[in-house]
């Protein structure tokens, strides 16, 4: 290994693969800061950023997703066993 690597280890208190992959996200960062601008209004949520706030819920979305496997299953099933109301 040589002496800079082992400087630099030691002044960041971390792996080379790690300092490097740190300074690549510190380097993407500032680039996507200049490039990217936001509206002034960014702090009104859009209507997908609501509707991630519920279905991404800590707690809702367990619930959420059982009641959708569920109704998804009744559908199949209701259909399967009666065909002909289908066609109806």
């Amino acid at each position: 290994m040589s002496y800079e690597v082992k400087a630099l280890e030691d002044k960041f208190d971390d792996d080379t693969e790690s300092i490097i992959t740190n300074e690549r996200y510190v380097y993407i960062s500032s680039i996507i800061g200049s490039a990217c601008t936001k509206p002034k209004n960014s702090q009104k949520l859009t209507t997908s950023d609501k509707i991630d706030r519920v279905v991404t819920n800590r707690w809702a979305a367990i619930p959420i997703f059982a009641v959708h496997v569920l109704s998804l299953l009744c559908i199949c099933y209701y259909s399967r066993s009666h065909p002909d109301r289908l066609d109806q």
